[in-house]
């Protein structure tokens, strides 16, 4: 199963970077290096502050970074992901892709690490910043927000989503809902609104709306998500599909069902999935026609749903995948087959 959205964003939030060993900078010379005329200076100061396993000067010291780090938040610049090597191993995400590094988002993300080390009043930056001028400023305190899971901005972060007129603030604030995960404060009716008729009419905003609402998991979203399974983009159904199978709503079968003939293989693959995690055996006529897609991928995802599912009826569709052309299919046909004997 494919989950290629938001994996950089995830990954630098969410899970420890691997930090390469090596002697820290002072908080001195990270203050000049983040004024400086460089963009992948900046870049690689902040990555450092970001990578701290712990403060190098002590924490009265780090706190004069924080005001600095506030400026940062406006910076705009992208550079590329080889900046933050020195400080962290990105491994071969996204196909080998280099989706390059924001310096004002790495700026929050270093404040986010002082937050984690007892710095006070990082969540006041932020929340501050989200109220600034400046785009960027606005977007990467969103994300800060996030970073940190500070569950007091949820109402701030709905007001970003819902009326902001920069796109990139409106996901960072939607990716910030759900990394908070607190159905309060209209998060989810804004998340909704957000899916159906964000107000750019962006796609990638619906997206990481449709994320959200999966990671909340409000069952009152699924009726909103089935009606998304329609959206004109691929990438918006696909993280749909995924949401609705997080949620577990039965209600969504039917949609689900059709939407295994959805135009685009990734969206198809993602619907098996959600079928099999939902576990009905309603879905089975559906999923069984699924063992002919055109796709290995989306074939191989229908027989693990039909194992998890374990009907009886799809016992004869298995038996013929056995002798399916590609040997992933046949490999989870045969374990599939042992499920539902």
């Amino acid at each position: 199963m494919k989950r290629q959205s938001f994996v950089v964003a995830l990954l630098i939030a969410l899970v420890p970077s691997v930090a390469i060993a090596q002697e820290q900078t002072s908080v001195d010379a990270l203050i000049d290096k983040l004024g400086a005329s460089d963009a992948v200076t900046r870049a690689r100061a902040a990555c450092e502050i970001s990578t701290w396993r712990q403060l190098p000067d002590g924490r009265p010291s780090a706190t004069a970074l924080v005001p600095v780090l506030a400026v940062a938040l406006r910076d705009g610049s992208k550079v590329e992901s080889d900046a933050c090597k020195p400080y962290r191993n990105w491994g071969n995400w996204g196909n080998g892709k280099d989706h390059g590094i924001l310096v004002g988002q790495e700026s929050a993300n270093a404040l986010a690490k002082l937050h984690d080390h007892g710095v006070a009043g990082i969540a006041d930056v932020f929340l501050s910043a989200i109220r600034e001028q400046s785009n960027h400023a606005r977007a990467n305190a969103a994300w800060g927000l996030g970073v940190i899971e500070h569950s007091s901005a949820v109402a701030v972060l709905v007001e970003v989503l819902s009326g902001d007129d920069y796109m990139r603030a409106r996901e960072e604030a939607a990716w910030a809902l759900g990394i908070i995960e607190r159905d309060q404060d209209g998060a989810v009716e804004a998340l909704l609104d957000a899916l159906l008729r964000d107000k750019g009419n962006d796609a990638t905003v619906r997206e990481q709306a449709a994320w959200a609402l999966g990671i909340i998991g409000a069952q009152r979203s699924a009726a909103a998500l089935v009606d998304a399974l329609a959206d004109d983009a691929a990438d918006v159904r696909e993280q749909v599909a995924w949401a609705l199978g997080i949620i577990e709503n039965p209600v969504a079968i039917p949609s689900l069902m059709n939407a295994l003939d959805d135009a685009d293989a990734d969206v198809r693959e993602q619907t098996a999935w959600a079928l099999g995690i939902i576990g009905s055996s309603d879905a089975v006529p559906g999923l069984l026609r699924g063992l002919d897609d055109s796709d290995e991928d989306v074939r191989e995802q229908v027989a693990w749903a039909l194992g998890i599912i374990g009907d009886s009826r799809a016992e004869d569709a298995l038996i013929e995948a056995l002798k399916d052309k590609s040997p992933s299919v046949r490999k989870q046909a045969a374990w599939a087959l042992s499920m539902v004997m």
